[in-house]
């Protein structure tokens, strides 16, 4: 494959996440290493384990979309990172507001058997807002400061849906992101 081909290829992996609203397992599935590991804000584990997880119960829980932008890659010759900003409205309906949710995904990528495919995701949390679909409710000002700004606003809309963060999560400018991407450069260095 050319370097176009590769950088074509991997964009498409990061696209895929589509997969993830259209509830098409198998599809997603198919963008990860059968070993590759994903955190982001409910879950940390394995691919695997993700995909069969399901935090809110139902579908009807909270409606939401993930818009993914165009990745920024920095491809070796059988290991790529890249780093992609995320966008995610929600509205859940049960607790009458939603959120939006501004983040980035930070992948590991390698090729092997000839495929690219992902080994490796981390959500990092930049900036999110609650939105009120059907006019203003009453927020609870003490719950939403018991979190980081950055995600305070979906990690507080969660929490009313019945799904509780229980660890402190990347944000912009972190030491956690910073460590996350000082360990991705090492990997790719093959260090």
């Amino acid at each position: 494959m050319s370097e176009t081909e590769d950088r074509v290829a991997i964009a498409d992996l990061i696209a895929a996440w589509i997969h993830r609203d259209n509830h098409d397992s198998d599809k997603l599935a198919a963008t990860f290493h059968d070993d590759a590991t994903i955190s982001v804000s409910w879950f940390t584990g394995t691919v695997n384990d993700f995909l069969s997880a399901n935090p809110l119960g139902t579908a009807n829980s909270m409606l939401g979309k993930h818009f993914v932008g165009y990745p920024y890659m920095t491809v070796g010759k059988d290991r790529a990172l890249a780093e992609t900003n995320v966008m995610i409205p929600c509205d859940g309906v049960q607790v009458g507001f939603g959120c939006t949710v501004h983040a980035r995904f930070f992948d590991r990528i390698s090729r092997r058997d000839g495929l690219w495919r992902i080994e490796q995701r981390n959500a990092i949390y930049d900036v999110a807002d609650i939105t009120f679909p059907d006019g203003p409710v009453e927020i609870d000002r003490d719950a939403l400061a018991h979190y980081p700004r950055e995600y305070a606003a979906f990690a507080y809309f969660m929490d009313k849906l019945g799904v509780t963060f229980t660890e402190i999560l990347p944000t912009r400018g972190s030491e956690k992101e910073a460590a996350i991407k000082e360990s991705g450069q090492q990997w790719l260095n093959g260090n």
